[in-house]
């Protein structure tokens, strides 16, 4: 061997078997993003359409990423498993091109590591979100919305209720989706980096350094989703909890006075109810414009986190140009951190929490780790045996 160069070829073939079952992973979690962190349009009723767009668009970026990196990393297993015989003198016998695709045996000698075992669990999606409550205050007004519509000058029905009945538990269900998906790209990324650490005791040489930039460059791409898909996985949950939760006020601030102007209407029919509940009546209009501007909040909510989440998928894109700034600014934080007086203390604990995640993603947006993720795959080059630097 060549002074500067070392190799134990099986090694090297069982770094390319560890690849091979690591691109399998990251084909599951692909596929798990396609079953899970998609909109179910279904689900997607009322204020809930608006949000379609950003949530799919989020999706099929992560879909293409998790693309790249299955491919390159199938092929880079390849790739060094075909070295691998060829450091044994013994690549002619054990590789041939079938249908345009290299075909390499596995060295039965291969050295071991250990694959990672990602946890992505089966989501279930409830077909309704809104509570019993929240359900009947919907027939209730159902029943009497021709009367409070021309009392009111708009629809309490179609202007509210129909609006927030949508499934927010699937937009909660896409949310811990998006969790388990960075959590199990962070596995398989510390599987590759804990492997290569192995293979750099007993592989040296230009090839080796070559291979161990290339998946530092990867496992870096790979660390990444992590951190940003439990952010907006965050997102999503923060959304869902916060709707839900104006729900429930808007069916405690209806409930009682809509039942009350049913049973008038029943007993004594339009035009007495107006003269013998007036006082009840103004008070009912009272609470109904309180839950109208509940309502308007909602929608605020959803408009402002919506744009944070748009900007989170701009941000995947942006950053890969040297030109590219990253979408997801300073601004955009701020402004979602803003919105923590008006919630609960919980909630705006967890806001606290997302807030502090997106600091830490504009922070990353500002190298050029994205830039540098590998979309070719790597080759040994003509002269696998040369001298390191």
């Amino acid at each position: 061997m060549p002074e500067g160069f070392s190799v134990d070829p099986h090694w090297v073939s069982g770094y390319g078997i560890l690849l091979d079952e690591e691109h399998g992973n990251i084909d599951d979690i692909r596929w798990y993003a396609e079953l899970y962190a998609f909109p179910h349009s279904a689900a997607y009723t009322g204020l809930m359409q608006s949000l379609a767009t950003p949530v799919a668009a989020y999706a099929n970026s992560l879909v293409d990423r998790l693309t790249t990196r299955s491919w390159t990393i199938e092929k880079t297993a390849t790739e060094l498993q075909r070295a691998a015989w060829a450091y044994l003198d013994k690549e002619e016998e054990h590789t041939q091109q079938l249908s345009g695709q290299l075909q390499v045996d596995r060295d039965s000698n291969a050295e071991s590591y250990p694959a990672s075992g990602p946890d992505l669990p089966e989501i279930e999606i409830p077909e309704q979100d809104y509570s019993l409550a929240f359900e009947e205050l919907s027939w209730l007004v159902a029943g009497v919305d021709w009367f409070l519509s021309e009392q009111l000058g708009w629809s309490v029905y179609q202007d509210v209720i129909t609006e927030l009945l949508g499934n927010w538990k699937a937009l909660d269900a896409e949310g811990d989706a998006l969790i388990n998906i960075g959590d199990a790209t962070d596995v398989v990324a510390s599987s590759i980096k804990d492997g290569w650490s192995t293979l750099d005791e007993y592989w040296d040489g230009g090839a080796a350094q070559a291979c161990g930039s290339y998946v530092g460059a990867l496992t870096e791409a790979l660390g990444m989703e992590g951190p940003l898909n439990r952010t907006v996985g965050d997102l999503y949950k923060l959304i869902a909890a916060e709707v839900e939760n104006t729900m429930l006020e808007i069916a405690r601030a209806l409930k009682l006075p809509t039942k009350d102007i049913a049973i008038e209407l029943d007993a004594y029919g339009q035009c007495q109810v107006a003269e013998a509940t007036e006082d009840a009546l103004h008070r009912a209009k009272e609470l109904l414009t309180a839950a109208k501007h509940l309502y308007e909040y909602a929608q605020n909510l959803i408009n402002a986190i919506n744009l944070v989440v748009e900007r989170a998928t701009e941000f995947l894109e942006s950053v890969r140009s040297v030109e590219g700034v990253s979408a997801l600014d300073e601004d955009a934080v701020r402004n979602l951190s803003q919105l923590s007086g008006h919630l609960s203390k919980e909630q705006a604990d967890q806001l606290d929490e997302t807030v502090a995640d997106l600091t830490d993603l504009v922070e990353l947006a500002q190298t050029d780790n994205w830039s540098e993720a590998p979309d070719d795959a790597f080759s040994v080059g003509d002269d696998p045996e040369r001298a390191g630097a």
